[in-house]
């Protein structure tokens, strides 16, 4: 069966080269989300005291510096996790539509590993300086974007749409170059045929669907945030202002001026929202883990601690 080894490669390739990009994505999804609530607690970086009073606000810009380094690393590794979601789309597409070995696509990995810790570094090299750092009352961290909608426009929602956006589009070449190579095999091998089928639905269907859709819900509420927070922080603002004991908040002017009756105030953010939000950003980490556990997948691990932490040479081994 002469055409199998040549046609099967590319696919086989695609498949074992997934470890890397998913792997990464799977601690950099987990990284921020139960783990900064951890150490954090409630409030304790978000919020803080403003000038010589005890009234608690909301942290902005760089007012703090353990709020910034919060920020910094939340924002960089959500960055840096679709930046490898998108090398990993790259990887099949290069495999399967440019039939490129695991060879060759292994000798652009220093270039690929500059574009995602490098990129994501740029970003937030700007995030700093454009102070667009602010705390989040819902889950105690600082991060980006949470009461300035341009930069969780411009910071968040665009690079993680243009990310998946990207990835898609060379997930649908790589699937339509799969399915002309079905095509061409069907009439000759039905049982490659089936094979073929199955590789299909396990690395581009399942993959795509375990990452797009939690990162696609989770773009969709910071666009819905972006939109909404000028009317949120209006309402805020409002009930602040007609508060009873309103000058503990700041506000010494009279009721009268306050710039919205409470019958006119616009409804608050749907904590519901909040939660899928972050829910989503755990649930990409947790099925980018499951996807990677294999034999496999652990072997690796065990070979790279042998050689970094026990100082044992590799033991060579063949692939099949």
């Amino acid at each position: 069966m002469p055409v199998r080894q040549p046609i099967l490669h590319p696919l086989i390739g695609a498949g074992v080269l997934r470890q890397t990009p998913s792997s990464l994505s799977a601690i950099l999804d987990w990284r921020m989300g139960c783990g900064m609530l951890c150490v954090v607690g409630e409030d304790s970086f978000a919020c803080g005291p403003y000038g010589g009073t005890p009234q608690l606000l909301v942290a902005q810009g760089g007012e703090g510096t353990t709020c910034s380094a919060l920020a910094v690393a939340h924002y960089y590794f959500t960055i840096a996790s679709s930046m490898w979601w998108v090398v990993l789309c790259l990887a099949w597409f290069l495999a399967a539509n440019r039939k490129w070995g695991a060879e060759s696509i292994a000798g652009l990995a220093p270039y690929l590993h500059a574009a995602c810790w490098g990129f994501p570094a740029l970003l937030s090299v700007i995030v700093l300086v454009t102070n667009s750092i602010d705390g989040d009352v819902f889950t105690g961290i600082c991060s980006v974007g949470n009461l300035q909608p341009k930069a969780l426009l411009y910071y968040l929602f665009l690079p993680l749409t243009g990310c998946i956006i990207l990835g898609l589009f060379l997930l649908a070449c790589g699937i339509c170059s799969m399915m002309r190579i079905r095509t061409y095999i069907k009439l000759q091998h039905a049982d490659v045929d089936k094979n073929i089928r199955k590789l299909e639905k396990l690395i581009v269907s399942g993959f795509a669907v375990m990452y797009v859709l939690p990162t696609a819900a989770s773009a969709a509420v910071l666009c819905y945030q972006a939109i909404q927070m000028p009317s949120w922080i209006d309402t805020l603002y409002t009930l602040r202002c007609l508060h009873p004991d309103r000058i503990k908040f700041g506000f010494t002017m009279p009721r009268t001026s306050c710039s919205q009756r409470i019958d006119s105030i616009s409804p608050g953010p749907e904590l519901v929202l909040i939660f899928i939000k972050y829910l989503c950003q755990l649930i990409v980490g947790i099925t980018c883990a499951v996807w990677i556990c294999s034999a496999k997948t652990v072997a690796s691990y065990q070979k790279a601690y042998a050689r970094v932490i026990l100082q044992r040479a590799a033991v060579a081994t063949d692939e099949h």
